[in-house]
């Protein structure tokens, strides 16, 4: 019995002493964990005096923005379209904006509240004004219409921004889909709520243009200059693929699809990957084929496996030179670009390639058994395609429908 007795008060006291050093760790976390945030906060508060003193140009930007599109905004003889982007992922709005100025009569400013980490272009940028001073509500009160690319920021808080940057225009606002969030979210009836209460959406990719945006979406595809970027395509066994996140792009089932087809022809690889958005361009331009995507969205990071299904700004810098481009055409997406009364969709000399391994490798087979007269036709047809339907003048002249017709039901 005092051997029973024994044991138990062993074990009790071995559990307290357990349960002691758990609590210990806890409070060495929580003061680690204290000091580390403490250190940031210090850090950024210095980074925030620094900045604070280094020269700042209109509105408070940090760059000195992009003078033509000051000066257009300045006389605009037709709306002013404030573009919004926390960050401008693969550079799209850009690209919107800059066809917006170059072919309209409208004038357009594009803000994002920091640079993308690839370089690509910028206009304005206006960081957090939680953390840093601008004149935002300046250059919020001179536009016309306020067009944002965010998902769910401004819904759930996420973008860490103030409210009234969306809530206080008072003119139309317009909404952009463009992403994984928004195929994440595409049930959620908070995130539907949120995106009917605008004025316009419009879906970038035409995956997005969900049926319960009525039965005409809106559907805007990503534009790219044509002027400045002329057909030069020459065929050679070149490949190249741009990864931005290699799962998301099927990039490890396409260079499976590579060393399937190694022994039968003699292709060479150029994965773009780890460098600057020019770079990236640059060498798109030498490639005889390009291949963009055929992957679904990350499931450890969104929660969903969805199919992307589309292709985006990354493809249209190789088609645009001519170069023959491949990328998985969704079923939902070519509806979804039927839905948007899109024509034709379905014969786009996007080269259309099924999911996996096998799949992508018979594409390429396919196109390494044309004769170099039939791919340099379809490089002809894809250039041709770029210009009619991803032009700045094409882009542009979508957009001032929306705008115009946005400000005539207001």
């Amino acid at each position: 019995m005092e051997a029973a007795i024994q044991r138990r008060v062993e074990a009790a006291v071995e559990h307290a002493a357990r349960q002691a050093r758990v609590q210990r760790r806890r409070a060495q976390g929580a003061e680690k964990l204290y000091r580390t945030n403490r250190r940031r906060a210090n850090e950024l508060a210095a980074l925030v005096r620094v900045i604070d003193q280094l020269p700042r140009w209109q509105y408070g930007s940090v760059i000195p923005g992009k003078a033509e599109w000051a000066d257009k905004w300045e006389h605009a003889s037709g709306l002013k379209i404030l573009m919004f982007a926390k960050r401008d992922y693969s550079g799209s709005f850009y690209k919107w904006a800059d066809a917006i100025n170059n072919h309209s009569d409208h004038a357009a400013r594009l803000v994002v509240t920091a640079p993308h980490q690839f370089g690509y272009q910028l206009d304005l940028v206006l960081p957090n004004p939680d953390l840093i001073e601008t004149d935002w509500p300046t250059l919020w009160s001179e536009s016309d219409v306020l067009h944002i690319k965010d998902e769910t920021g401004f819904m759930d808080g996420s973008n860490r921004l103030p409210p009234e940057m969306l809530t206080s225009f008072d003119g139309p606002k317009i909404f952009t889909q463009y992403g994984g969030y928004a195929r994440k979210h595409k049930d959620n009836p908070a995130y539907r709520d949120f995106v009917l209460s605008f004025d316009r959406v419009v879906s970038m990719t035409p995956d997005l243009c969900f049926e319960w945006l009525g039965p005409h979406p809106i559907y805007v595809p990503h534009s790219i200059d044509c002027h400045g970027n002329r057909y030069q395509w020459v065929d050679s066994p070149l490949v190249g693929h741009s990864p931005s996140t290699r799962a998301r792009k099927g990039t490890e089932e396409f260079l499976i699809a590579v060393q399937l087809l190694a022994d039968r022809f003699p292709i060479e690889l150029d994965l773009i990957e780890g460098v600057s958005h020019l770079e990236a361009v640059q060498r798109k331009r030498h490639l005889g084929l390009f291949f963009d995507q055929a992957g679904r969205e990350m499931e450890s990071s969104l929660g969903i496996s969805s199919v992307v299904g589309w292709y985006g700004n990354s493809a249209l810098e190789a088609a645009v030179y001519g170069v023959p481009t491949i990328a998985h055409l969704s079923e939902e997406a070519l509806v979804g670009a039927e839905r948007a009364g899109v024509e034709n969709v379905r014969s786009s000399p996007i080269v259309n390639t099924p999911l996996g391994a096998h799949g992508i490798a018979d594409t390429l087979r396919r196109l390494f058994e044309m004769t170099p007269e039939e791919r340099e036709q379809l490089a002809r047809e894809t250039r041709r395609f770029v210009e009619t339907f991803h032009s700045q003048e094409a882009a542009a002249f979508r957009l001032e429908n929306i705008y115009q017709d946005v400000m005539a039901h207001r």
